[in-house]
C-alpha cells in the first residue's frame, strides 16, 4: 500500500513538472508574442510617422494603452511627444517628453530623451535651459556631437558668433556632417563674410547634392557676391532636381532681371506662381516685373501682397516706395521708404530715395539729415552727386561745392551706365559752381 501511495506521489510530482514547464512555456510565448507586437508596432508607427500620417500614428499608438498592463513604451510617448511637437504644441510635447524620462531614468538610456527636451526648450525661446540639458548629457558623454550642434545653433540664434563657433567646431571634430557645415556656414553669412561662407555651404552640398533648400541658399550668396554665373548653375542644378522649385525660379528671375531680360523673368515667376503663389519673395519679384514695364497699379498690387506676407522684409517696402515715388504719391512713398529705414539700418540707398521723397515733400532739413546717413553708410558717387542735385536746387552753393570736390576724387566706374551718366554732367556742374 505504501508503495502504491509513493507511486502515485511520484505520478503526481511528474504532472505537477510537466505542468509547471507547460505554464512557464506558455508564458515565454506570450511574452514573446507581446514583444513581437510591440516591435512590430514600433515599426508600424516609425513608418507612418516619417510618412506625416499622424492621424494613423495615433490609432496604432492607442493600442499600447490597450494592454492589460497597461504598459506604454518609452517609443510611443516619444513619439507622441515628436508629433505634438511638429504641430506646435510645444507645450504638450515637453510635457510628453518629462513623463517619458521620470517613468525610465532608472532603467534605460535617457541621453536621447533629454535632448529632445532640450531641442523642445529651444524652440520655447528657454535657451538657459535649453543649455543645461545639453551640458547634462555631454556630462555622462563628452563625444556627443549632437549636443555641441545644438548649444553652438543656441550661442548663433543669441548671435554671440564667438561661442557659436567654439562648440561648432567641437562637434566639426567629432561628425563634419551636412548640419554641421551648415551651421559654420550661417555664422560666416551672418558676419557679412561671404567668402568664408560659401566653401562651407559647397562641402555642405557635396555630403547632400539633391537638397534644393541649400542649392537655393548658396546660389542667393553667389548672387550677393555679383558671381553671377555660379548662381546661375546652382539654381539651375536645384530646377533638375524640381523643376517648379519656386525659391531656385525666383532666383533665377532675380538675375534675369537684372540683365535686362524682363520677358523670360517673367515666364520663370509665373512657373514659379504655379507651385507656390504664398511666396513674399515670388509677389515681390513680380511686382519689380510690373514696374520695369512701367504698370505701376499692378506693381503696386503685387508688392502690397508681398507686404501681407512678409511685413518686415524691408526690401518689399523698399520696393514699394520706389512704386510710389515714381508716381509722384510722395506721402505714401515716404510711409514705406522710411518702414524700410527702420527695418533695415544699414543699407545706403533706402537714405538716398528717403532724402529725394523728403526732398519732394519740401521737408529740406530731413532730406539733408538723410543725404549724410546715406553717405556716411557708403560714399558712394550716385549718392554724392543727388546730393550736390538737391544742394544746387537749394541753392546751398558753398556745400554742393564741398562734395563735388568729393565726388571728384571719388573712383568713378567708366563702364557703368548709371556712373557715366554721372560722368556726363560733371561739366555742367562745374559751370554752375563757376570751376574751371
Amino acid at each position: 500500500m505504501d508503495k502504491e501511495n509513493e507511486i502515485v506521489d511520484e505520478v503526481d510530482e511528474k504532472e505537477k513538472k510537466k505542468l509547471t514547464k507547460s505554464k512557464l512555456e506558455l508564458q515565454k510565448k506570450k511574452e514573446g508574442k507581446r514583444t513581437n507586437e510591440i516591435e512590430s508596432l514600433n515599426f508600424l508607427v516609425h513608418q507612418y510617422f516619417i510618412r506625416n500620417e499622424f492621424d494613423s500614428c495615433f490609432e496604432v499608438l492607442s493600442k499600447y494603452s490597450k494592454n492589460k498592463s497597461g504598459f506604454e513604451s518609452p517609443y510611443s510617448i516619444i513619439i507622441k511627444g515628436l508629433i505634438a511637437r511638429s504641430g506646435g504644441r510645444l507645450s504638450e510635447s515637453l510635457s510628453l517628453f518629462k513623463d517619458c524620462y521620470a517613468l525610465y531614468r532608472y532603467s534605460n538610456d535617457t541621453s536621447y530623451i533629454l535632448k529632445e527636451i532640450g531641442k523642445t526648450f529651444y524652440l520655447l525661446g528657454k535657451m538657459g535651459d535649453s543649455i543645461d540639458i545639453y551640458n547634462n548629457v555631454l556630462h555622462k558623454n563628452k563625444d556627443d556631437w549632437d549636443c555641441y550642434y545644438h548649444i553652438g545653433l543656441i550661442f548663433l540664434n543669441k548671435k554671440k558668433f564667438e561661442k557659436a563657433e567654439e562648440y561648432l567646431n567641437m562637434a566639426m571634430n567629432l561628425n563634419p556632417c551636412k548640419e554641421v557645415l551648415i551651421a559654420r556656414g550661417k555664422i560666416y553669412y551672418k558676419k557679412g563674410l561671404f567668402d568664408q561662407a560659401i566653401p562651407l555651404f559647397e562641402e555642405a552640398l557635396k555630403k547632400s547634392p539633391n537638397d534644393n533648400n541649400l542649392m537655393n541658399t548658396l546660389g542667393s550668396i553667389y548672387l550677393k557676391v555679383k558671381d553671377h554665373d555660379k548662381a546661375i548653375e546652382t539654381f539651375k542644378k536645384s530646377l533638375e532636381v524640381d523643376k517648379k522649385y519656386s525659391k531656385s525660379l525666383m532666383g533665377l528671375a532675380t538675375i534675369t532681371q537684372i540683365n535686362g531680360n524682363f520677358d523670360e523673368a517673367y515666364e520663370l515667376l509665373s512657373i514659379g506662381y504655379s507651385s507656390n503663389n504664398n511666396s513674399a519673395y515670388l509677389w515681390n519679384n513680380l511686382g519689380m516685373w510690373f514696374f520695369s514695364k512701367e504698370k505701376k497699379i499692378f506693381a503696386a498690387t503685387c508688392l502690397k501682397r508681398a507686404l501681407y506676407l512678409a511685413p518686415f522684409e524691408w526690401f518689399i517696402s523698399f520696393n514699394l516706395g520706389l512704386v510710389y515715388l515714381k508716381n509722384e504719391q510722395y506721402v505714401t512713398a515716404f510711409v514705406h521708404m522710411n518702414t524700410a529705414a527702420n527695418l533695415s539700418k544699414n543699407q545706403p540707398y533706402v537714405y538716398l530715395y528717403l532724402a529725394i521723397i523728403c526732398s519732394e515733400l519740401n521737408n529740406d532739413s530731413n532730406a539733408k539729415n538723410c543725404f549724410e546717413r546715406a553717405l556716411s553708410i557708403k560714399e558712394d558717387p550716385i549718392i554724392l552727386f543727388n546730393y550736390i542735385i538737391f544742394l544746387l536746387k537749394k541753392k546751398m552753393f558753398k556745400e554742393a561745392a564741398e562734395k563735388f570736390d568729393k565726388l571728384n576724387k571719388s573712383k568713378i566706374k567708366k563702364n557703368n551706365e548709371e556712373y557715366q551718366s554721372i560722368d556726363a554732367q560733371i561739366p555742367i556742374i562745374k559751370k554752375i559752381l563757376g570751376i574751371s
